[in-house]
């Protein structure tokens, strides 16, 4: 039997347009190139302890989701425990961190207060589907920056790949093989 979904894994979901990858618990996992996908978020509850091939149904800013775990791949023990203690003392927020690369998923208040600290920083709109391109922006474009009450930028399946400059996202960009178009505003 394959071991369960848990803290410092690395897990690939498909929602049934796109596989998306994901370091699962702890902002340490973050050295695995991957977004983290906190234990704590709907989807991160849904998918503790369950493994490759389970379905999952969450709770989403955007109604009920369902998606698949394609394949997880757990990490050594000795490192399960450092992982799990910085999850644990993550903070309330912890996207907005000093880091090269932070993906936000589900919190308009984290990915306005990354722009906040990051006015000369690079944001990612990944790919809506298998065929489409990442679009590539400023911090302040107006595209990704829009304080419009009616419009969310990483609710429901939309999230952003926030990078302190234009490398990194172009780094992050080309390690998910997504193609980038920059906007514009670039």
């Amino acid at each position: 039997m394959d071991p369960a979904v848990d803290v410092g894994a690395l897990v690939e979901i498909d929602d049934g347009e796109d596989i998306e990858a994901y370091a699962y618990g702890a902002a340490s996992a973050v050295s695995y190139g991957l977004p983290v996908l906190r234990a704590t978020s709907p989807l991160g509850a849904a998918l503790k302890g369950k493994q490759a091939g389970d379905t999952v149904t969450f709770q989403a800013p955007g109604g009920l989701r369902t998606v698949r775990i394609v394949r997880h791949v757990s990490t050594p023990m000795q490192d399960r425990a450092s992982l799990e203690q910085a999850s644990a003392e993550a903070e309330p927020h912890p996207q907005v961190v000093a880091q090269s690369v932070t993906v936000i998923v589900n919190d308009e208040d984290a990915y306005w207060d990354w722009l906040k600290l990051n006015p000369n920083g690079s944001v990612v709109r990944p790919p809506k589907s298998r065929s489409d391109n990442a679009m590539l922006h400023r911090s302040d474009c107006m595209h990704i920056a829009d304080p419009s009450p009616n419009f969310t930028y990483t609710t429901g399946k939309k999230y952003k790949v926030c990078a302190v400059n234009r490398s990194s996202a172009e780094k992050y960009a080309k390690a998910q093989r997504w193609s980038l178009v920059s906007c514009e505003c670039m």
